[in-house]
């Protein structure tokens, strides 16, 4: 990978994860992207922000592990991200149903069958439900 498609990548993440520029996420994101790993004590003391770091590169869909007190990235992980969230195609959905339109009611109601609430009409002949 040349520099200059590196140079991409890193733009489009940095853009496509929506950060601020003066905020603890936009820095850290930049000195993961150089450096390619990152200590959790470099972004803050609290835990909490480290957490919701790794939140916005699960995000942006970028691959990355976890080492000893911080993230890594994988080996590939902008190679990969170009091919697939950059140049990649969109899936198709594949639906499972077939479309065909579905009846709302019955087609021909059951006069000889008692309906949904099992009601009967006075002049049946069925002495079996008389009080």
């Amino acid at each position: 990978m040349t520099p200059q498609e590196e140079l991409e990548i890193d733009y489009h993440l940095l853009f496509s994860s929506n950060l601020r520029p003066t905020s603890i996420g936009y820095r850290g994101l930049t000195r993961l992207l150089l450096h390619g790993s990152i200590l959790h004590d470099s972004l803050s003391k609290d835990y909490s922000v480290f957490v919701n770091f790794t939140k916005v590169l699960d995000h942006l869909r970028l691959e990355y592990e976890f080492i000893t007190n911080g993230v890594a990235l994988k080996p590939n992980a902008k190679e990969n991200y170009r091919r697939t969230v950059m140049y990649g195609k969109p899936q198709q959905v594949i639906q499972a149903y077939a479309k065909k339109p579905q009846p709302l009611g019955k087609d021909q109601p059951d006069f000889d069958k008692p309906g949904w609430c099992d009601r009967r009409y006075p002049d049946e002949k069925d002495n079996s439900n008389t009080l």
